[in-house]
């Protein structure tokens, strides 16, 4: 299963930092439906931005 935390986030992207605000939303998805499942809320509106941690390389991931 991989946590995706969604729109309650900020993206620094100057200092390459991303903060979860302490109240953000967050599903959990089939390892293999991720993509879709994440094209799909994006495209309905129901997401402006989103995060997955254990996946984030680049920049330093901050929990609030």
């Amino acid at each position: 299963m991989t946590k995706i935390y969604y729109n309650d986030i900020h993206i620094d992207e100057e200092n390459k930092v991303i903060e979860i605000y302490k109240k953000c939303d967050f599903v959990e998805v089939e390892d293999s439906e991720v993509d879709d499942y994440i094209e799909e809320m994006l495209d309905w509106g129901e997401w402006q931005s989103f995060v997955i941690p254990s996946q984030t390389t680049d920049y330093k991931v901050l929990f609030n």
